[in-house]
């Protein structure tokens, strides 16, 4: 299956709450539902910040005429400093290799190491992490941390 990464835009963010409320059992932060006014103010909140601390991504399979949102990433810098990355994949979508795409997309678009926390019950989401390159860091209770490192990419000559 094809799929590509677009720059999120406030028009998104209706399908990136929709998305975010059919996984959000499987996130590690708040789970309750998000209101679209609740997703409006995050958005409001987070499209002003620098390319840098914070990018999302809608993820689309198929060419422009039958594509469909298949699942959404975001980048976001955290109080310490590194960049993390969470993800979402339409339920309709799951084990299609969406995940580990998006995964891989945003290693390749961070520039930098990245790092992911994943509850350990998510065994797809840590399938698709570890596909990507992502390695163990350490664990908690409830979750799993991972990092990948940067990976530059060297130019071909002739």
């Amino acid at each position: 299956m094809f799929f590509r990464g677009l720059i999120a835009t406030a028009a998104d963010i209706e399908t990136i709450r929709r998305i975010r409320n059919a996984g959000r059992m499987n996130m590690t932060g708040d789970v309750s539902e998000i209101s679209p006014e609740r997703q409006q103010r995050w958005w409001a909140s987070v499209s002003e910040l620098p390319p840098k601390d914070f990018v999302a991504v809608v993820y689309w399979s198929g060419d422009d005429a039958g594509s469909m949102c298949v699942g959404y990433g975001i980048l976001s810098r955290r109080g310490d400093g590194r960049l993390y990355v969470s993800l979402a994949v339409d339920p309709t979508m799951r084990r299609t290799g969406a995940g580990r795409f998006i995964y891989e997309d945003l290693a390749m678009r961070a520039n930098e190491p990245i790092y992911a926390e994943i509850l350990k019950t998510n065994e797809p989401s840590i399938r698709a992490a570890i596909g990507a390159g992502f390695t163990q860091s350490g664990d908690s209770e409830t979750t799993v941390f991972y990092r990948r490192q940067h990976k530059v990419r060297k130019e071909r000559r002739g």
